[in-house]
Order: structure tokens, then C-alpha cells, then sequence
């Protein structure tokens, strides 16, 4: 009997132990890059709740992100298993700024609790900007994925149509010479007196980047990638012969028809899914005002934000007012008619910089993604709408 007691006490005393070195489930994490006063937002929704769990944190690029205008940072999505399960993980990105999508991934929790994520569909290369500089002379390349295709621009220039196998060959580079181990390399020798030096990014649809400088110091198998990559760059640089007739139809092609459409009449009432109305001067103090009216599972809601402080960027700790309330069906009336017979046109590259806005965006059933800058009718009718917000914060 005194055996099996001081058996039994054994295994009670182990227990702690044995519990704590039982391994922690694994996570999974997204992350996604923006940049303060305008740049994108994401909103995550799990389809399940019960099967995992998200939190989300903010990392600034540059420890001094929050002093620097327009610093850019990372958001971080973190998910943690809460049962055994499989899942549908929506991202949305939207911006009154930037093309607007939506990912989907597969969200799997096995019995131990960890968490794995598969995106839903092939990796998009969305944006990528690429230069060396030093006792050479090369040529700086920004390529960005817009609605109908890949535009890019050379050493600044208009951007143009580019062919999509370009932007397959960058991405076959990216994979063969696994660039995701770039990720973060930020060093310099100051004390070399020539050489040269490079500023990578690149950005993907599901939120994946690569960031990376270097001035005379390179991350591995740098020579032999940035080797590829130019071969592959400098065949899509601006021709020096390029004739009178050629710029004509390229200036013609960089500037197509958009069309313009009338809330109200080519854009019904009921199929408005989202607007926002953003107003971002750099004045001292700074200021950022933003409203959005959306529709959400059926039912509408207006939301408000408002951000003051000493000194640009403005973050998520300088806002001063914010809500969210559900509209009345009296109150969305108000909304539409402010809208009414305004015109929404198809999205176009914006290459004005200290424009205080405001800037307009409608997203419409219907709209494929383009067709979303939003003009009131007449001034009367932005002053409407301007008071309606008013009231609408005021009566919360």
C-alpha cells in the first residue's frame, strides 16, 4: 500500500512538469504593408469563429516610423487554433487610394491545435521597385498591377503597358533564387568610396513583401539574382528611337476613355456597398478626417474617424474622435439623395502630391473594380453631405 502511494505521489508531482514540456501549438501569421494618411486597410473575417482565433499588431518599418511623414508600416495578423477544423479566411483591402481585392485562403487547426494557411488561388506579383545606383549608370523600374494589366514606369517616367510574361519572368527569379530570404537585409560600408548599392521591393497579392537595401553590402547570391533580373529589365527600358506616330498612340494608350457614370440613374441606390470621404491636408497641426457609409450582412452603418496631433504621420494613437453607428432607413435616404446625380468614373493614376482631397470613393455592385471616383453633383450637394456626417457624429 505505501508502494502504490508513493507511486501515485510520483506521477502527481511529475505532472507540472510533464504539462509544461508539452509544446505550444503553432500559429500562422499574415502580414501586410501600408503607410500612414492613405494607405491601404485590411479587414480579416474567419467564416468560423470557433475553429481559430485572430489578433492583429502594427510594426513601423523604421523605429522612427512614427516621426517620419508618410512612414510606412506592417500589419500583422496573427491566428490561433481554438478546435480541430477547417475554415474560409476573407482579407480585404480597400483605400480610397489603391486598387481594392479581396483574398481567400483555406485556414486548417489539426488536433494539436496548430494553425496553417493556404491561399486560394495562384501569388500575383501587384507591385515591384527596383534600382542600383553607384559608379555605374542603371536604369530605376517601378512596375504596379492595375485593373487590366501591368503598367510600368522607367527612371520616373509615365508609367506604361507592360507585357504580363515580364512580370512572370521576375517572378520565376523570385522563385529560383528564393528572394523571400532578402527580407529585411538593411546594411551599408561607408567606408567603401565607389562600388554600388540597390533598393528592392516587392509586394504580392496575399500580403507577402520583400524589402531590401544595401550600400555596398548585399545579401547572398545578390550579383548572380540582380544579374537576372537586369537581363530581363532593360529589354522593357524606354527606346531611344522611338518616332513621332509611336508616342502619339503610346500617349493615347496611357490615357484611354473612362467612362462616367450617374448615381441614380446608371448606378442604383441599392447596389452602393461602400464610400468613403477622406480629407488629409498636411497643415500644422496636422489633421485627417474620414467618413465611409457601408452596407454589412443587410444592414447600414456610418462610421467616422477623426486623428490630430503634433506632427505627421498621424496614427491610430492620435485619434481623438471615432464610432460607428447603424443608419435608419430615413437616414440612408439622406445619404442617396446627397448622392444623387453625382458621377462615378473609372480609376485613373494620380501623380498629384499635397492634395488635402477630399478624397471620394463609391463601391457599387457592378463596379469590376474601376469604375469607383465618386464627383458630387454641385457644391451644394458635398455641403449636404458634409452637414449630414456632422450631425450624424454629433448625435452619437
Amino acid at each position: 500500500m505505501k508502494r502504490m502511494l508513493a507511486a501515485l505521489l510520483a506521477i502527481l508531482l511529475a505532472l507540472p512538469a510533464l504539462c509544461g514540456a508539452a509544446e505550444a501549438a503553432e500559429t500562422a501569421e499574415l502580414v501586410f504593408s501600408s503607410y500612414e494618411g492613405g494607405g491601404p486597410e485590411y479587414q480579416v473575417a474567419i467564416e468560423d469563429p470557433e475553429i481559430a482565433a485572430c489578433a492583429c499588431r502594427t510594426e513601423y518599418d523604421d523605429p522612427d516610423g512614427a516621426e517620419i511623414l508618410d512612414a510606412g508600416y506592417r500589419i500583422i495578423y496573427t491566428f490561433t487554433g481554438l478546435k480541430p477544423g477547417t475554415t474560409r479566411l476573407t482579407v480585404t483591402q480597400s483605400s480610397p487610394l489603391v486598387e481594392r481585392y479581396d483574398a481567400a485562403y483555406t485556414l486548417a487547426v489539426d488536433e494539436g491545435l496548430n494553425v496553417s494557411l493556404s491561399l486560394d488561388g495562384p501569388r500575383v506579383l501587384t507591385g515591384f521597385a527596383y534600382s542600383r545606383f553607384g559608379e555605374l549608370a542603371y536604369d530605376g523600374y517601378q512596375i504596379a498591377r492595375a485593373a487590366d494589366g501591368y503598367r510600368v514606369s522607367v527612371n520616373n517616367g509615365p508609367f506604361r503597358k507592360l507585357d504580363p510574361a515580364v512580370a512572370d519572368a521576375l517572378c520565376q527569379v523570385i522563385e529560383t533564387w528564393d528572394l523571400f530570404r532578402w527580407d529585411g537585409f538593411d546594411e551599408s560600408m561607408s567606408d567603401v568610396l565607389d562600388g554600388e548599392g540597390f533598393s528592392l521591393e516587392i509586394l504580392f497579392s496575399d500580403g507577402a513583401s520583400i524589402r531590401a537595401w544595401g550600400d555596398n553590402a548585399f545579401p547572398e547570391d545578390y550579383f548572380e539574382a540582380a544579374g537576372e533580373l537586369q537581363d530581363i529589365l532593360e529589354d522593357i527600358s524606354p527606346s531611344p528611337t522611338l518616332m513621332l506616330d509611336g508616342l502619339l498612340d503610346f500617349l493615347a494608350d496611357l490615357a484611354p476613355e473612362r467612362r462616367e457614370l450617374t448615381v441614380g440613374a446608371d448606378v442604383a441606390f441599392g447596389d452602393i456597398t461602400d464610400f468613403y470621404y477622406t480629407y488629409n491636408p498636411s497643415s500644422f497641426p496636422p489633421e485627417y478626417q474620414r467618413y465611409r457609409f457601408y452596407v454589412e450582412d443587410g444592414t447600414r452603418f456610418f462610421f467616422h474617424e477623426t486623428r490630430e496631433g503634433d506632427g505627421w504621420p498621424l496614427t491610430e494613437e492620435d485619434v481623438t474622435v471615432s464610432g460607428t453607428a447603424e443608419l435608419t432607413e430615413a437616414q440612408w435616404a439622406q445619404f442617396c439623395d446627397c448622392l444623387n446625380g453625382g458621377t462615378v468614373r473609372d480609376r485613373e493614376e494620380h501623380l498629384e502630391t499635397g492634395d488635402a482631397g477630399p478624397w471620394l470613393y463609391l463601391y457599387w455592385n457592378g463596379d469590376a473594380g474601376e469604375c469607383q471616383e465618386f464627383s458630387f453633383a454641385s457644391w451644394e450637394k458635398r455641403e449636404a453631405f458634409e452637414a449630414l456626417c456632422e450631425a450624424l457624429v454629433a448625435a452619437q
